[in-house]
């Protein structure tokens, strides 16, 4: 068993011991990343895992196409399996990396010093693309005032907003 392998069994067993816990998906992010600048193919081999486990499943199957042994039949099956989640879902449901307290403060002031509330379903309101800055500013349909950052989406309200 290679130091990789080792080192990805451990970070299993806390991933699942803590029910996919922020430290533990942090370290899988980690470990993913150092796997990533290794060129050695036992690397890559636990990469595919790595990549599994975090639901990267178009990453994993790319990468297990590339370096996978297609005469070996758990191998063929596997991209099997891998090949109808990455058609299917892609990236999509991968687990992001989650951000450590000292981030989400740095975050939290960004937002304050843009003036931003808080969104329940846009915690960062620039970076999921709802939501755009005007250097001239837009006047807001509800309240009338001007400001630098607006929804760019439909949204939906109680009163009807013409």
């Amino acid at each position: 068993m290679t130091e990789y392998q080792k080192t990805y069994i451990e970070l299993k067993k806390q991933f699942v011991a803590t029910n996919e816990g922020p430290d533990s998906v942090r370290a899988l992010y980690t470990f993913k990343e150092e796997l990533e600048q290794s060129e050695d193919r036992q690397a890559k081999e636990v990469l595919v895992d790595v990549y599994d486990l975090l639901d990267f499943k178009k990453d994993a199957y790319e990468l297990l196409c590339q370096i996978g042994n297609r005469s070996d039949k758990k191998t063929l099956k596997r991209l099997g399996t891998l090949k109808d989640y990455a058609e299917n879902w892609g990236n999509h449901y991968a687990l992001l990396k989650p951000k450590t307290p000292e981030e989400k403060q740095k975050e939290k002031e960004r937002r304050a010093q843009l003036g931003l509330p808080t969104f329940w379903y846009h915690p960062n309101p620039l970076e999921t693309g709802a939501f755009e800055k005007s250097a001239d500013g837009v006047v807001c349909d509800c309240c009338g005032k001007t400001t630098h950052i607006f929804y760019t989406n439909p949204f939906f309200s109680v009163e009807d907003i013409a």
